[in-house]
């Protein structure tokens, strides 16, 4: 029988973590699981909350928080199992969504990885499918041709908004808030790289799994529930410099080589620029609320 490991990386998750657990106790067909929690917020401490629902969930406390990316490492090298779940921990699936995934990895040895159709809260559709950026993507989102054509499949191929979520389909770069890959496909590609602290890692996974020849389906059939932000909604200003400096390190490691290593300071520039901006706004629209309550 094959096996599932369940793996989450929680941080200030308490208030959604039991959910997560609870729909994977749910799902349904005939295969072993495993559940593995990484815990990078060590004073707050999951881990009560998980064993009560799961007592089997094998659960590690990290004293320091040393990046998602890193804990996801931490529990891929604890996983046992021939499928592994990256599951976000304010992820819900639907109960038929991990028998749906594997039945797709199961008939195409070259699908390496799948992911579901992620659903908001209210049941509306979240666009959860997107193209690896490139150098253009950073000037078209940053100078505003982005946000004019959205469904451009030039300006706005990065995003992706042009998709259609309800098609079976081949893809580049699902969210990986909920994502199923064959152990197997990862043994042989390498674990994720962990100089991306929280952003772009999934994006990084994904290109180095199409680049090794496989492909990444998207099945619209089996559905999750995901609460956009999670975590992150309660971290301050450092996420938009940890974003943008994910894109820096991806563009640099798979796109800006050879030639292109010149433009390698403009894309540092702009993004350094885009993401002060950006700080400077939020800090502005916070300060005008805080002002408001009072």
């Amino acid at each position: 029988m094959k096996k599932v490991s369940y793996l989450l990386v929680a941080y200030k998750s308490n208030d959604v973590i039991g959910d997560a657990i609870k729909s994977i106790q749910l799902q349904a067909g005939e295969f072993g699981r495993e559940i593995i929690v990484i815990d990078n917020f060590a004073s707050e401490n999951c881990c009560d909350i998980v064993t009560a629902l799961a007592p089997e969930a094998n659960v590690r406390i990290n004293a320091n928080n040393d990046g998602f990316t890193r804990g996801i490492n931490q529990a891929t090298s604890l996983a046992t199992g021939e499928y592994l779940f990256y599951l976000n921990p304010d992820g819900q699936l639907s109960p038929d969504c991990t028998r749906l995934l594997i039945s797709d990895l199961e008939g195409d040895r070259q699908l390496a990885a799948a992911a579901p159709q992620l659903l908001n809260q209210d049941g509306s559709v979240q666009k959860s499918v997107r193209n690896f950026p490139t150098f253009a993507t950073v000037i078209y989102e940053h100078f505003g041709l982005a946000r004019l054509f959205p469904r451009s499949h030039r300006f706005g191929r990065w995003k992706n908004r042009y998709f259609d979520h309800e098609s079976r389909t081949c893809v580049e770069q699902p969210m990986a808030s909920a994502f199923l890959v064959r152990h197997d496909v990862l043994d042989r590609i390498g674990a994720w790289d962990e100089r991306f602290f929280i952003f772009f890692s999934d994006v990084d996974i994904c290109r180095r799994i199409i680049d090794a020849g496989y492909c990444i389906i998207f099945a619209p059939d089996a559905k999750a529930h995901h609460g956009l932000g999670g975590s992150t909604r309660k971290e301050g200003s450092w996420l938009i410099y940890d974003s943008h400096r994910g894109f820096y390190r991806y563009l640099a490691k798979h796109e800006l080589r050879g030639f292109r290593i010149l433009l390698r300071p403009l894309t540092a520039t702009i993004l350094s620029v885009s993401a002060v901006l950006r700080v400077i706004y939020r800090e502005a629209v916070s300060a005008t609320a805080s002002t408001k309550s009072s």
